[in-house]
């Protein structure tokens, strides 16, 4: 039997060679699904781009699973997108918006609400998801990487001023949020907020600010917001105050509330008393006070003048009693008669109207007879043509008076002459 010859040590070498490719071939797939993925971050104003590896971010992952694709789906614990940029060293005020992908863009307030999530998926690539929180932006999208797993996003730097609701509850807070031009440096910008609510501006070094808002009237209100900043002490001219407009809304319960008590202060306004023109009141209370005020809370001047116990309707203003301890009551003192008859009479309550009273009666059968009633009435008042004075000539008139001047001179004479006047 021949006997096998020996290996020669090129054939050794050939087939551990083999061996080792083998073992290369199994290992590098492994090792690509282990390598670091990249999230590049670029600006539209050409500043150099920042990247920062998926192993600096796996740190601060402070975003559980999310549900996407219809609640089909969930991510892998990750990190919301603005906290990334914070930790690669972007300052939130230089930026307001985030571009991803072919047509993926995300808002400030979106990012602010943790809308925008990075995960690294069970294959190892990193992705980005536009989340359903993000409804001013649209619908959920996923942005997928590049093919050599690099995840790119850009930063839109156009200055804008963003409130984190646009409606708010009386009382409720709201955050702004200023937006910076890429020129300016943050660390020396003051922020000069004026929120039109009656109250001073506010000037803060950052560049978010807390306000709460109030309805007026109780109504619906509106509140126009704006920004001003200074750079080194100097107003930032380039641009005009940033600004944006907030409502304070009112829910339905406090609208009633509002209305019923517009519509009592107008029943009260037109049910309080009005002073008479023609009958002015002699007393006011800046010349003439009360000659002896009543010790009793129920006596009060009104803003015309009269009391407020003269029956009329108003508004009493009775004095608060002590909480504790009450002084003692004394006699009450009744109202003197002279005060009583400066009083103006009582005006009825309601409404006050200007006319004339027909309230004579042989005018009422005209009024229901009609005009052939109200003629006959008229030819009854108008004077007959017996009525009218005697024309007696002047002449005439004066021969009389001369007459009258001869017979009384011959009378008084005729006590002397006449012998039957004698006595």
């Amino acid at each position: 039997m021949r006997r096998p010859a020996p290996r020669s040590p090129r054939s050794l070498l050939r087939i551990l060679l083999a061996l080792v490719a083998l073992l290369l071939a199994v290992a590098l797939p492994a090792q690509a699904d282990t390598a670091d993925p990249l999230l590049a971050i670029t600006a539209e104003d050409g500043q150099p781009p920042v990247t920062i590896p998926w192993s600096q971010l796996a740190g601060h992952l402070d975003a559980d699973g999310v549900a996407y694709d219809s609640g089909t789906k969930t991510t892998p614990k990750g990190i919301s997108l603005d906290s990334a940029l914070a930790l690669a060293g972007v300052a939130p005020e230089t930026y307001s918006r985030v571009a991803a992908g072919a047509n993926v863009s995300i808002g400030k307030i979106a990012l602010i609400r943790h809308a925008a999530i990075l995960f690294r998926s069970d294959d190892g690539r990193l992705q980005l998801l536009r989340s359903s929180a993000a409804v001013d932006d649209g619908p959920e999208r996923l942005v997928e990487p590049a093919a050599d797993g690099t995840l790119a996003v850009r930063l839109d730097r156009t200055p804008q001023l963003f409130p984190s609701m646009r409606e708010v509850r009386p009382g409720g807070e709201l955050t702004f949020y200023a937006t910076l031009p890429a020129e300016i440096d943050p660390r020396t910008v003051v922020y000069e907020w004026e929120f039109n609510d009656g109250k001073n501006v506010q000037r803060t070094t950052t560049a978010s600010v807390t306000r709460s808002f109030q309805a007026r009237n109780r109504q619906d209100t509106p509140y126009d917001v704006s920004v001003t900043y200074y750079v080194n002490g100097a107003r930032y001219d380039d641009m005009l105050p940033l600004s944006t407009r907030i409502d304070v809304v009112l829910s339905d319960e406090d609208k009633y509330k509002g209305e019923r008590g517009r519509n009592a202060q107008q029943s009260s306004t037109r049910g309080r008393r009005r002073p008479d023109a023609r009958q002015p009141s002699s007393r006011t209370p800046a010349e003439t006070p009360p000659p002896e005020p009543a010790p009793t809370p129920s006596y009060t001047p009104d803003a015309d003048g009269t009391d407020s116990d003269s029956g009329a309707v108003g508004t009493p203003t009775p004095t608060p009693a002590p909480a504790q301890t009450p002084p003692p009551q004394q006699p009450r003192r009744a109202p003197a008669k002279t005060r009583r008859a400066t009083v103006a009479p009582p005006a009825p309550a309601g409404e006050t109207v200007d006319g004339y009273l027909l309230a004579s009666a042989d005018i009422a059968p005209a009024l229901a007879g009609g005009a052939a009633e109200k003629e006959r009435l008229q030819q009854l008042k108008a004077p007959a043509p017996d009525d009218k004075p005697l024309d007696v000539p002047t002449p005439v008139w004066v021969a009389i008076g001369l007459l009258a001047l001869v017979v009384l001179g011959w009378g008084l004479e005729s006590r002397t002459t006449l012998p039957y006047f004698r006595p």
